[in-house]
């Protein structure tokens, strides 16, 4: 480390500016990761905020899963009940615009989960009631025991619940023969229920989820990747991640660019260290520990940037603010960085000592 840090002092400007690039580049991935967990937060909060484990699909002709074309009969959701007590709950989505005022100017539009078992986030709900987030009711200008309309159908806000959103819309809930009550109203055909969802230790010891599902014609599918039968997070999720995969090869290449050429010109300096008896592991580690400090100073400038921009624009924008999003893009960039600082370790290899001989 002495000869590193003396050359970091003695070339300061250099190391600086390629800090700064680092800083830049943690920025970018990190602002971008950050955007990507916001948007998807809006995609599955409300799915994942359920707690269940797999979500059974039905789909017609053998489509790709979707949780809007998916549609389960009574009949399949009651044997799938008696196949597994207690674990099973049938969950029917429908996009309704919710009204409020005499003449319905307050309106604002919103995705219904419909489920007679109590989820997490609403808990038990009467029939004719229904469970608004609080910036919904707000836009509404309505408090809990008030009076709403969907489809016209009146409904009672029976509480106030923590936001929960699907495919970048605010969920409410309601009983599912309360969806069934406001769907049919409106005269808009509706399955039993668009999808069931499995708690994974309610199942009986050894339960066959494949037999059953080739019994009854569904699909059991892990809550993960079922979540990618949301459009709008799939492809959100697809085009960023590209992005964030750009960025780190990008700096892959102007890392390994920057300490390539930087070792080059260093190449003589360091076959006179092994003319001295400087073995060749201990220049490598002296050379990969300058890049290490290097990355370490613009991964921490960098991280703590996209800490402060992504905290100003949360509130505007969908950016979440959490540990992995700031620490996993930060530790990939100094990974990516050493990656690309091992390309001039051959530099350091190949300095032939007799080369600082000859020239002495």
């Amino acid at each position: 480390m002495f000869v590193a840090l003396r050359e970091i002092r003695a070339a300061a400007g250099r190391f600086a500016l390629i800090a700064g690039v680092v800083a830049l580049m943690t920025l970018l991935v990190g602002f971008v990761s950050g955007l990507a967990a916001g948007l998807g937060e809006k995609n599955v909060s409300a799915l994942l905020a359920s707690n269940a484990e797999h979500v059974v699909f039905a789909m017609p002709d053998e489509q790709r899963e979707s949780f809007a074309d998916s549609a389960i009969d009574e009949a399949v959701a009651q044997q799938w009940e008696a196949a597994a007590p207690g674990a099973v709950t049938a969950l029917g989505l429908a996009q309704v615009p919710l009204e409020h005022g005499a003449t319905g100017s307050d309106s604002t539009p919103v995705t219904i989960f419909g489920a007679d078992v109590a989820l997490p986030t609403a808990g038990e709900l009467p029939a004719g009631a229904i469970a608004l987030d609080a910036e919904t009711a707000d836009k509404l200008g309505v408090a809990q025991g008030e009076q709403i309309a969907a489809f016209g159908t009146e409904l009672t806000v029976s509480s106030i619940v923590s936001r929960t959103d699907h495919a970048h819309m605010p969920v409410a809930y309601m009983t599912l023969d309360t969806l069934h009550s406001v769907l049919d109203s409106a005269r808009q055909p509706h399955a039993f229920a668009n999808v069931l969802l499995i708690d994974q230790d309610a199942l009986p010891a050894g339960f066959d989820t494949a037999a059953l599902d080739t019994h009854v014609g569904t699909t059991t599918t892990p809550i993960l990747p079922a979540l990618l039968a949301i459009e709008s997070f799939k492809s959100e999720l697809g085009s960023l991640g590209l992005m964030v995969l750009m960025l780190m090869g990008a700096s892959v290449l102007v890392v390994g660019v920057f300490f390539l050429v930087w070792t080059m010109q260093r190449r003589g300096d360091i076959a006179v260290l092994k003319a001295l008896g400087a073995p060749t592991a201990w220049a490598a580690r002296d050379a990969l520990a300058q890049a290490a400090l290097v990355l370490a100073a613009g991964v921490i400038v960098g991280g703590i940037a996209v800490f402060l921009l992504g905290s100003a624009a949360s509130g505007s924008v969908p950016f979440l603010v959490s540990w992995w999003t700031l620490g996993l893009p930060s530790l990939g960039m100094f990974i990516a960085g050493l990656l690309g600082a091992l390309v001039s370790l051959r530099q350091v290899t190949n300095a032939d000592p007799l080369t600082a001989l000859q020239n002495a």
